[in-house]
């Protein structure tokens, strides 16, 4: 990891991602879950088709785009010390094998050892969509839990399941406006916003 990607916290060095993501997570927290979560009856099927149905569309966007940048682009960085096209998306990637982790979704054991230092265009790609199944299998493996019940500890932070699914779902949106903005500085146009071909159109 980059030197200027970690500092201090009481002593211990932590990365800027590690930090933000508790910073979001202590802020959940604070906020808890909503107000009809507290109901005793009350199903989660609903909430897990429309996670998944958000989740399909951002993620299917992330790995889109990373198609469609070009490999040269890869090491592009706005500025110094600013991560890297290659980075921010080895960097989603491994926030979703962290996140799926925490609920029980181990996080393969023949990934490279610092994700971000991966940076060829085919390895970026083959990651990013295994990260995204593995966040994938998260909900579809705790379909049908009591999200509200299940405590868990994220960076020192108390949190439901429900809460670290936000936290996730918030991450990947975060990341892909970030890749959106990587790819219009390098002229890249996303593939959802070119013009479609009408069906006359050779």
């Amino acid at each position: 990891m980059r030197e200027d990607s970690v500092f201090r916290v009481h002593g211990t060095r932590h990365s800027r991602g590690a930090v933000a993501l508790a910073s979001a997570a202590a802020l959940l927290t604070l906020i808890g879950p909503p107000a009809w979560a507290h109901g005793e009856a009350a199903s989660d099927s609903g909430f897990e088709e429309a996670y998944l149905g958000d989740f399909k569309r951002a993620s299917q966007k992330i790995v889109d785009l990373a198609e469609a940048m070009p490999a040269t682009t890869y090491d592009w960085r706005p500025a110094s010390g600013v991560r890297s096209v290659s980075e921010n998306y080895m960097h989603i990637a491994n926030a979703n094998f962290f996140f799926a982790s925490q609920l029980g979704v181990e996080r393969p054991e023949d990934l490279p050892g610092d994700l971000e230092e991966v940076t060829d265009k085919a390895e970026v790609l083959r990651v990013l969509a295994r990260s995204m199944d593995q966040l994938r299998e998260m909900v579809e493996q705790n379909a049908g839990e009591n999200l509200d019940g299940r405590q868990i500890d994220l960076f020192g932070n108390k949190m439901t399941a429900r809460t670290l699914y936000f936290i996730a779902i918030g991450h990947l949106h975060e990341h892909l406006g970030l890749a959106i903005a990587y790819a219009r500085s390098n002229g890249v146009v996303p593939p959802w916003s070119r013009p479609q071909a009408s069906e006359g159109d050779g």
